[in-house]
């Protein structure tokens, strides 16, 4: 809370503080001349110095305070929200790299369950967000390994065999997933020169291999 005594007097707060080193008016009552000496403190680290004196009326000194005091009040108030906020146990910050690992589907086994986490990525850009940067943080040496890897965090080999680019042979088509968007998109973030067709045939060649990956994995 500011507190200003009469001229000549020095006005000042704790903690978030405004400090009127001197405000005088001459003999010849012209406008008063308000002498800022010190600083306007919101916060420890933050601080306004006016060393020029300026000639201002007593209505705009007031109408600076006001401005001082509200001003102070709006930063303590979003200080204390984001305090609040960051010691809730249940927020939990979007690109946190704890909750990407915590949020690490399954590869899945049956396509139905593949279309209820499709209709997920519709319905919610969180999921969207939250599913490029795992596959962007899979990783790989190159277009095709991390192409190779964001497939394997979605398709088991079971349902991979069953899939193929364009549904052709009764196979689930996977040209048409939202999964597909946002693993180029992905992609195309750790290596910019991906192309679509590059992406199609890396995607194609991986689904039509599942079959040999999830015959040999039944024979070990």
């Amino acid at each position: 809370m500011v507190s200003a005594k009469s001229y000549g007097d020095i006005a000042t707060t704790s903690g978030d503080t405004l400090s009127v080193r001197s405000l005088e008016r001459n003999n010849n009552d012209s406008p008063a001349t308000l002498s800022l000496g010190s600083e306007v403190n919101t916060s420890p680290q933050d601080s306004l110095i006016i060393t020029e004196p300026c000639n201002v009326d007593d209505q705009i000194v007031d109408k600076l305070n006001e401005i001082i005091r509200k001003t102070t009040r709006v930063e303590i108030m979003v200080k204390r929200l984001l305090q609040k906020i960051s010691n809730d146990p249940t927020h939990t910050p979007l690109h946190n790299t704890d909750s990407i690992s915590n949020t690490c589907i399954q590869p899945f086994t049956k396509y139905r369950l593949l279309c209820e986490y499709e209709e997920r990525l519709k319905s919610g850009e969180d999921a969207r967000k939250e599913l490029d940067n795992i596959f962007r943080l899979c990783g790989g040496n190159s277009t095709k390994e991390n192409i190779k890897r964001g497939l394997r965090h979605i398709f088991d080999d079971k349902l991979a065999r069953k899939c193929s680019w364009l549904g052709r042979k009764n196979n689930f088509q996977v040209s048409n997933l939202i999964i597909m968007d946002v693993l180029k998109n992905a992609v195309r973030k750790n290596f910019p020169l991906l192309t679509d067709k590059i992406f199609e045939l890396t995607v194609s060649t991986w689904l039509r291999q599942a079959n040999l990956r999830f015959t040999r994995k039944l024979e070990k």
